[in-house]
């Protein structure tokens, strides 16, 4: 199990996005490699907005609850720039991808 708080930024030609949320979720996998490869499936059990600044660029994972199971999947690679992974996340309902996005994580 994860709890935490998910903030996401996003800009570009339509503007600019900052959103929180409250998540909590179910890990069933997560491994890395001797690369600094991260892979990591979740599944969604609660996630709740706390705030939306801006206009997001989509509405599909901007809601202010995420309702139904929601399967999450990261491939994260280490990059050029010290305490960052970047990769592609993919997010799934069933055999359904709702969306996927190129993503950077860094540490904090």
């Amino acid at each position: 199990m994860a709890f935490g708080e998910l903030s996401i930024h996003v800009g570009g030609p339509e503007g600019r996005c900052f959103a929180k949320f409250v998540v909590v979720d179910s890990i069933h996998h997560a491994i890395s490699d001797d690369s600094g490869r991260l892979q990591i499936e979740s599944r969604s059990l609660n996630r709740q907005r706390t705030l939306l600044d801006g206009t997001p660029p989509q509405e599909d994972g901007f809601e202010e609850t995420l309702y139904g199971a929601t399967d999450f999947i990261c491939n994260l690679s280490p990059n050029d720039r010290p305490g960052t992974l970047c990769g592609i996340y993919h997010v799934r309902q069933g055999t359904y991808t709702r969306s996927k996005a190129l993503i950077t994580l860094a540490k904090r």
